[in-house]
C-alpha cells in the first residue's frame, strides 16, 4: 500500500499495488507479474465500495507516491518522482512521451481514473517526494524539490519558474506551489540554497499554510532557517516549520525547533489539532530540546529515532524560555495520587496545571507548598510554579 486518505466520515481511499493473483474478494484478477496499481475505496464500516484500475509506471513499492482526495469534486491527486535513471515514470499514459526523461509529476484524476490534468518535469529530481494538500476551495498545494542541473539551467514546474542563488552549482531546492482545481498556477515560492531535502508535509488553517521539513543552512524570502553543521556520516539538518500567507504565498514566519541540532533531524508529517496547535512527527539523530535539561530527549541505538512534538498557539501559555532558568524546585512524591509537595529554597506563590495538549486545568495560590491533585485522572501533566519574584519553572507530574 502506497498511501491512504481518510475522509471525516471514515470513508477511505487507498493507492495500492496488487501482485499477481485474485484480490478484493474475487473481483480483481491480476495476471501481470509486475502487478496492478489501483485506488480502492471502503466505507466507514470497511465495506468495499469501488476500485479504480490505474496504469502507473513503474509502480514499484519503493516508489513514494503521494495521494490526496477532494470529496467535493470527487477527484484524486497523485504525484511522484523517479528513483532510477533508466525507469520511465508515467500515469495512464501521461509522461510516456518523455520516456525516462520524465522525473516528477503531479496529476489529477476523476472518479473513473481519467486524467484531467497533468504537470511534469524532465529535470532529474530527488529520490523522495513531499506532500499534496487541499483547502476548502479545492485549491491544491504541492511541495517537493527542484534541481537546476550541472549547468544551472533555469527550471520550472506547473508554470512557476524557480529562483536560486546564482553562486550555487546544481542546487536541489525545496519549493511550495499553489494551483487551482483546474491545475492553473496561483503562486509559487522556493528556498534559494542547496539543501537536497524537499518540503515534507503541508498543513492549512485559516489564511496560513504551514510547511514542515528538515534543512541545511538555507534562506526563504529573506528569512534564514536550517543548519549547515556536518554530522557524523550524514549532513546535519534542523527541523523547521515555515508559515506562509495562503493568499499571496509570502513567507510570514520561521518556527524552528528550540535548540539547534548537530544531527540528522527532519519533520516528516504535520497537522493542525482542534485547538489550532501544530502537531509534527519526524526523526532525529541526536537530541532534541538540548537547551532545557528538564525536557531534553536523546536518541537510543544507531539509527535515528522518531519524535512527536506540539507547537502551541494561542491557547498554550507554556514555552521553552520559561524553563531556561530553573529555580531548582523539587516535586514529590512521583508518581502521586492525592497530593504533591514542593521543595524550594525561595518562596513560591502560585501554580498552574496543564495537560499535554497545553490546556489549563487548574490555577491557584500555593498554601504550605502543597498541591491537591485528587481531581486529576491517571496520566502525565505539567505544573508551572511561580515564585515571589515572578520567575517560573515547569515540572512534570505523574498521576497514578
Amino acid at each position: 500500500m502506497h498511501k491512504t486518505v481518510v475522509e471525516p466520515n471514515g470513508r477511505t481511499h487507498s493507492l495500492v499495488r496488487f501482485g499477481s493473483g485474485t484480490h478484493l474478494e474475487g473481483q480483481l484478477t491480476v495476471t501481470d507479474s509486475l502487478g496492478q496499481s489501483s485506488i480502492i475505496v471502503y466505507d466507514a464500516n470497511g465495506n468495499l465500495e469501488n476500485f479504480i484500475l490505474l496504469d502507473m509506471q513503474p509502480g514499484l513499492d519503493r516508489y513514494d507516491y503521494q495521494l490526496a482526495y477532494d470529496p467535493n469534486l470527487d477527484r484524486y491527486y497523485i504525484a511522484d518522482t523517479k528513483r532510477q535513471g533508466s525507469e520511465e515514470l508515467s500515469l495512464n499514459g501521461f509522461g510516456v512521451a518523455n520516456g525516462n526523461e520524465n522525473a516528477l509529476y503531479l496529476a489529477t484524476l476523476d472518479n473513473q481514473g481519467q486524467v484531467l490534468w497533468h504537470h511534469e518535469s524532465t529535470r532529474t529530481n530527488s529520490w523522495t517526494l513531499g506532500d499534496i494538500a487541499l483547502d476548502n476551495n479545492g485549491d491544491v498545494y504541492f511541495t517537493s524539490e527542484f534541481n537546476e542541473g550541472l549547468n544551472n539551467e533555469v527550471d520550472s514546474f506547473a508554470g512557476y519558474t524557480f529562483i536560486t542563488d546564482p553562486a550555487m552549482t546544481a542546487p536541489k531546492v525545496p519549493f511550495l506551489i499553489k494551483l487551482d482545481s483546474g491545475g492553473n498556477l496561483i503562486w509559487g515560492t522556493n528556498a534559494i540554497k542547496d539543501s537536497r531535502f524537499p518540503g515534507r508535509s503541508i498543513a492549512i488553517t485559516g489564511n496560513d499554510v504551514y510547511l514542515g521539513l528538515g534543512s541545511l543552512n538555507n534562506e526563504w524570502d529573506g528569512m534564514p532557517f536550517g543548519t549547515g553543521v556536518s554530522g557524523v556520516g550524514l549532513l546535519a539538518t534542523d527541523n523547521a516549520v515555515l508559515r506562509f500567507n495562503k493568499t499571496t504565498g509570502a513567507l510570514q514566519e520561521v518556527i524552528p525547533m528550540p535548540s539547534a541540532s548537530i544531527a540528522f533531524d527532519m519533520i516528516i508529517v504535520m497537522d493542525i489539532d482542534s485547538q489550532g496547535n501544530i502537531v509534527v512527527g519526524g526523526h532525529f539523530g541526536g537530541s532534541l530540546l538540548s537547551g532545557d535539561p528538564n525536557s531534553s530527549i536523546f536518541k537510543t541505538g544507531i539509527d535515528t529515532d522518531f519524535f512527536i512534538a506540539q507547537y502551541g498557539m494561542g491557547n498554550c501559555t507554556l514555552n521553552v524560555a520559561e524553563q531556561n532558568n530553573p529555580l531548582e524546585i523539587k516535586l514529590y512524591p512521583q508518581p502521586a495520587s492525592d497530593k504533591v509537595f514542593l521543595q524550594s529554597q525561595i518562596p513560591l506563590m502560585a501554580y498552574t496545571i496543564y495537560n499535554l495538549q497545553g490546556q489549563k486545568l487548574k490555577q491557584a495560590k500555593l498554601e504550605n507548598n502543597r498541591i491537591d491533585i485528587n481531581q486529576l485522572s491517571t496520566g502525565l501533566y505539567l505544573i508551572k510554579v511561580t515564585s515571589a519574584q515572578a520567575k517560573s519553572q515547569v515540572l512534570k507530574l505523574i498521576v497514578e
